[in-house]
């Protein structure tokens, strides 16, 4: 059995999970086990969908009121129980790196729901000692913008999966594990020679890695500040200019409800997470709204625009409040 932390919990795994951080301890939080190939969700072909593997999108879905079932075909299925268990039925040869991918993304993001917490779709790093985080589908930069301020000196909380819990008035991110998954384009444009070279692949024939980032990561909750959504479009003469390929315009409190709204990381999985549990959703958004600024951000797609963005980041979230 594996031991490890991540997002403040305790996990014992059958699985080798090297992606997350080793600990030890007598007691845990989360027990992840393997079992037998048995009853599936699985309704078409056992073949691998590499686009389902890589992100979000579950092909089949169960949901109990005490458990989760998710299945993604040729990888696998996976349940989770009462935020405490998930039970992993491998597909038969499937490559323990790609069963990985969908169990450290959108299965831990079921479990961390069913432990209270909110989940986005969104990457986060540390700027002036708290949290600011990047929301946005799928390629529209996320990870690459936290993996640009991470090469800038600021440490990396959280990539793609992003849990907030509310307490007390305030908002706190539970930091995830130290990688950041990038394009090798993308690694080769922003990182040192050596960190570029040390990328390891998702698994074997995909141009894209994880990028270790345990030199700057953060190990405890931080309190959550801003959000920059990832917009659509180039910057306009509407915009507040910050760069020649940047600009960020302020969020309405309406606004920042609807994108969150918007990139609820299980909406996002399946319509029937917000039919089932909407009201609560809702409510966690409300209360976020009231504790964070936001921002749309526009920018170039080109790589180019990276370094201006992350420079433009650094400044907007240094400002007090009380003096935008």
């Amino acid at each position: 059995m594996y031991c490890y932390k991540a997002y403040g919990l305790l996990i014992q795994s059958e699985l080798c999970l090297p992606e997350l951080i080793p600990a030890s301890f007598e007691t845990s939080d989360v027990c992840i086990s393997l079992a037998a190939q048995g009853e599936s969700l699985a309704t078409d072909s056992n073949t691998v969908q590499e686009d389902t593997v890589q992100e979000d999108t579950v092909r089949g879905i169960r949901i109990t009121q005490d458990s989760v079932s998710a299945f993604w075909p040729g990888v696998g299925e996976f349940t989770v129980r009462q935020g405490k268990e998930i039970v992993v039925v491998p597909a038969a040869g499937i490559d323990d790196a790609i069963l990985r991918l969908p169990l450290l993304s959108a299965v831990l993001a079921i479990l961390l729901h069913q432990r209270g917490f909110m989940v986005l779709h969104a990457s986060a790093v540390e700027v002036g000692n708290k949290a600011v985080a990047f929301l946005g589908p799928k390629g529209r930069g996320k990870s690459s913008i936290a993996a640009t301020l991470y090469t800038r000196g600021h440490r990396v909380i959280t990539d793609d999966v992003l849990a907030v819990r509310i307490q007390d008035g305030k908002a706190t991110v539970l930091p995830a594990f130290p990688h950041v998954k990038l394009w090798r384009g993308v690694a080769a444009a922003v990182l040192d020679e050596a960190k570029h070279r040390d990328i390891s692949p998702l698994y074997e024939g995909i141009d894209k890695g994880f990028c270790l980032v345990g030199d700057r990561f953060v190990e405890d909750p931080i309190e959550l500040h801003q959000i920059y959504v990832l917009a659509d479009g180039v910057p306009s003469v509407t915009d507040t200019p910050v760069a020649d390929t940047v600009a960020l315009s302020p969020l309405e409190s309406q606004q920042t409800l609807v994108e969150l709204i918007r990139y609820s990381y299980l909406g996002a999985l399946s319509a029937e997470f917000i039919e089932r549990w909407q009201a609560e959703h809702f409510q966690q958004c409300v209360s976020l709204v009231g504790l964070i600024t936001g921002f749309y951000l526009r920018r170039s797609p080109h790589l180019s625009s990276l370094l201006p963005t992350a420079s433009a980041i650094e400044e907007n979230a240094l400002i007090p409040v009380s003096a935008r």
